[in-house]
């Protein structure tokens, strides 16, 4: 088979797994991929808009909006794309360890697929905001091979007590981006992440944006793109 077909049966594959698979592909010589993750009732679609025109910043790189099925929230009892079910806001509440190891096997599959394309581990990364950040931690973190770098944007990382002793990734450059009045995922959860994988995770920076909430600002799409330069370069 050649790799259109492989490539459209993969597609097909993961279509059949996700709500839907948008892709933004190289305007140049394809030498590396980000793997974009959206946040809880997102979709992979939402991001394209925000993320597009950034690509003529970086023509060699395609970019994989994937999004997550449909699933039924514990905490409020409504069906919409997730990543994994959310029982509560704390870690008083229960996490849905399930549901985030299924994803990251997804998104596992995606860098798999990157890699047999041609690419490079350590020419991939996987980002995301919001929920879609913490998969980005956990899965980026937990997988086999070097990557180029992790971006996890208004989040914390899933299943913490597993940590260190199921971390795979601990020389990948990872960048936390939390604002300190975010009320939906609290700043101290990023910042408790942030203490807990410091030690393991030399690569690892944590930027705080003073009086920035649950969204993004201007300086913090500035240092992502800064980071993106710096990891992945042609």
């Amino acid at each position: 088979q050649n790799k259109a077909t492989q490539h459209l049966k993969y597609i097909h594959h993961i279509q059949k797994r996700m709500a839907t698979h948008q892709t933004i592909e190289p305007t140049g010589k394809h030498s590396a991929s980000i793997i974009f993750l959206h946040g809880l009732a997102g979709s992979g679609a939402g991001y394209e808009n925000l993320i597009r025109p950034m690509a003529p910043m970086f023509p060699h790189v395609r970019v994989i909006l994937p999004s997550a099925k449909v699933r039924t929230m514990t905490f409020s009892g409504e069906k919409c794309p997730a990543w994994y079910d959310i029982h509560g806001v704390g870690p008083e509440f229960k996490e849905d360890d399930d549901g985030v190891k299924e994803s990251t096997a997804i998104i596992h599959e995606i860098i798999n697929k990157e890699i047999e394309s041609g690419i490079p581990s350590n020419k991939i990364v996987v980002a995301g905001a919001s929920q879609g950040g913490a998969m980005a931690l956990y899965s980026g973190l937990t997988y086999p091979k070097p990557l180029a770098g992790i971006v996890a944007l208004s989040a914390y990382l899933p299943l913490a007590k597993t940590f260190p002793q199921i971390l795979s990734n601990k020389d990948t450059q990872v960048l936390m981006c939390h604002g300190d009045a975010d009320m939906i995922v609290p700043y101290k959860f990023g910042q408790a992440s942030y203490e807990l994988l410091k030690e393991h995770v030399p690569g690892l920076t944590f930027k705080t944006y003073p009086g920035m909430g649950h969204t993004s600002s201007p300086v913090e799409l500035m240092d992502i793109v800064g980071f993106l330069m710096n990891v992945l370069k042609p």
